[in-house]
């Protein structure tokens, strides 16, 4: 089988409801169900025979099993799904999800200790602090998302900064809400303005699914995670009492 639009499109044409039916669910945040779809859609492309429909679809499981907390498992379908595509788009979705993955399956219970260097959010802020032009973008995201939950206000909104001005093209969009959400709960509605227009001029930020199902509309295996682009620097909203869990 070649590695090309006409395999990946025509595949996903024969299988596109199977797909839309998983994007719906995840998006709906029902995840159980959105697991049960994708296994069925890569049950499908298997039976098909399309070899790199079988690697978007295992990163649709594994996208469902990292929201389920089933962190292990997750690392194993974005393996098979590295393992098993040509395409580097699908490869690189994989093989980026997998090294979060792997941080959350190791992640410690103790969350108040956040900046031990042996604790999963220790391993999140030195991968963030990597400079790697995609995995630290991404671990912010997911630092970000762990300090916002343990009420680590003022961390999470800095790890969230770096993400947007990292002028990452996806990630930063993924940052932008809830940054702005907690600087606006910070009583910095200007600064929570800017930061949406800034990353998010034209779109609503995408949901991790759309990363995930790109190549199926995306000819051969052009490079999915483009570079980032220039940086924008803001400073530090000031403290304010309004901040909540997000």
């Amino acid at each position: 089988m070649t590695d090309g639009p006409s395999v990946v499109g025509s595949g996903y044409q024969a299988h596109r409801a199977a797909f839309a039916v998983f994007a719906e669910q995840l998006r709906k945040d029902d995840r159980r169900a959105a697991l049960a779809a994708a296994h069925a859609v890569h049950d499908q492309v298997l039976a098909a025979g399309h070899l790199d429909l079988r690697g978007v679809a295992l990163n649709c499981v594994g996208l469902a099993q990292f929201e389920l907390g089933e962190f292990a498992a997750a690392v194993e379908s974005y393996q098979r799904a590295k393992d098993l595509s040509r395409r580097s788009d699908v490869r690189g979705f994989a093989a980026l999800r997998a090294n979060l993955a792997r941080i959350a399956a190791g992640e410690s219970v103790a969350y108040p200790q956040v900046w031990e260097a042996d604790s999963a959010p220790g391993q999140l802020a030195a991968l963030a602090r990597s400079e790697h032009p995609h995995l630290a973008p991404a671990a912010g995201v997911e630092l970000g998302r762990l300090l916002c939950g343990e009420q680590h206000f003022l961390a999470a909104i800095r790890a969230y900064w770096a993400v947007v001005d990292s002028g990452h093209p996806w990630f930063r969009l993924r940052a932008a809400a809830p940054l702005a959400k907690l600087l606006r709960e910070a009583g910095d509605h200007e600064g929570a303005s800017r930061v949406l227009d800034y990353a998010s001029p034209e779109a609503d930020t995408p949901h991790l699914v759309d990363l995930a199902l790109a190549p199926l509309g995306r000819p051969g295996g052009a490079a999915l995670l483009a570079g980032p682009g220039p940086a924008r620097s803001w400073p530090l909203p000031r403290r304010g009492p309004g901040l909540r869990p997000c």
